[in-house]
């Protein structure tokens, strides 16, 4: 997998910090499969070696859409230590409003196919990403995801491969380059314009080179151009304006009634970026919030000292739902009211489709 000489990932930690060891994890078969059949492949590509690293992280499975495992580490001890970077990501309101000009006909997305693994580790801050298996101990090579300071180097990166370029051969940022408009996001890149033919100069001489120069590979399967239209970032976008995917809409349409604390917060977590055709989004969550029962910490732990988070405050714990009328009324209100004004436009009668 090749890999970016545009930017390295460094871990810095603060003052003191000490190296600390996750307890090891009982996999079952099928993640003992996994393991024993990816991690010589992984290794291969130079993505991982092997390690001798005090630090040791906590290796887990989440399942995928397509009923597959990734491998995910739970690198919350080194995130806690380390020293963030301040250089800022990029907000995905001007990606859209650029994106759903109306004069803009002909759109084209793409994804990284080698993504945060484009970036190298700084080989004295590799050890830092040790993690254990029943295969012994391994470290990245390459930028793993979950790591402090991971989207912030991306950023980075991102930025020299879209920016201008002033030697050898000067050109200007690649918005720069076109009458469309070329936006990214994370490791997602989106295009839109005006004619099949500006696209294929757009695509022909500045930003397929891009890529070679930076050393940045796609995924066929996540790429499409010359589109009708694209979804960038749960939105759906053509020459007529940008709203959002109807798959999300659904998604939230079907959602069914929460039955504790974390569905809740999951409900929630899904509106966000719809919140601007949700009047009054604010205090539905409110009232939704208002009916999770909580736990005070000294119930459970009387002889322990109570946990406090980074602003000396208690701990609340979530141990219940108590679900009412002012609940089921803002939780249909919510997904009503998307649907309406997403879906139909507002002019619709029927909230419910």
């Amino acid at each position: 997998m090749p890999v970016t000489d545009l930017g390295v990932h460094r871990i810095p930690v603060h003052y003191g910090a000490q190296p600390r060891r996750a307890k090891e994890k009982l996999y079952t078969k099928e993640e003992r499969d996994w393991l024993e059949l990816n991690l010589p492949k992984l290794e291969e590509a130079g993505i991982i070696a092997r390690s001798e690293s005090p630090w040791a992280h906590r290796t887990k499975f989440v399942r995928k859409k397509d009923g597959g495992l990734r491998m995910v580490h739970v690198f919350c001890p080194i995130n806690s230590v380390t020293m963030l970077s301040g250089y800022p990501t990029k907000r995905i309101e001007p990606v859209l409003n650029n994106l759903m000009q109306a004069k803009f006909s002909s759109y084209f997305q793409a994804d990284a196919a080698n993504g945060f693994w484009a970036v190298s580790m700084h080989p004295s801050h590799a050890y830092r990403t040790a993690f254990s298996t029943h295969e012994g101990q391994w470290q990245y090579l390459r930028m793993g995801q979950g790591l402090a300071g991971a989207p912030q180097t991306y950023a980075r990166l991102k930025g020299l491969f879209c920016g201008a370029i002033p030697v050898p051969n000067a050109e200007p940022c690649l918005n720069h380059c076109t009458a469309g408009s070329f936006e990214y996001f994370v490791d997602d890149d989106f295009g839109a314009f005006p004619s099949y033919a500006t696209q294929f100069a757009f695509l022909q001489n500045h930003y397929f080179p891009r890529l070679a120069w930076a050393r940045i590979t796609l995924n066929g399967s996540k790429c499409g151009f010359f589109l009708d239209k694209i979804n960038p970032l749960g939105y759906a976008s053509d020459g007529s304006g940008l709203r959002p995917s109807l798959d999300k809409v659904r998604a939230i349409q079907d959602y069914p009634r929460p039955a504790n604390a974390t569905e809740i917060e999951a409900f929630l977590y899904m509106t966000i970026y719809l919140r601007q055709f949700i009047p009054g989004r604010a205090e539905h969550a409110r009232i939704l919030k208002e009916g999770i029962i909580y736990r005070p910490q000294h119930e459970y732990e009387e002889n322990k000292p109570a946990l406090t988070s980074k602003r000396r405050k208690p701990v609340k714990i979530a141990c219940g739902l108590q679900w009412g009328q002012r609940q089921e009324e803002s939780f249909r209100a919510i997904k009503e009211t998307i649907i309406k004004n997403v879906v139909f436009g507002g002019d619709h009668e029927n909230s419910i489709i």
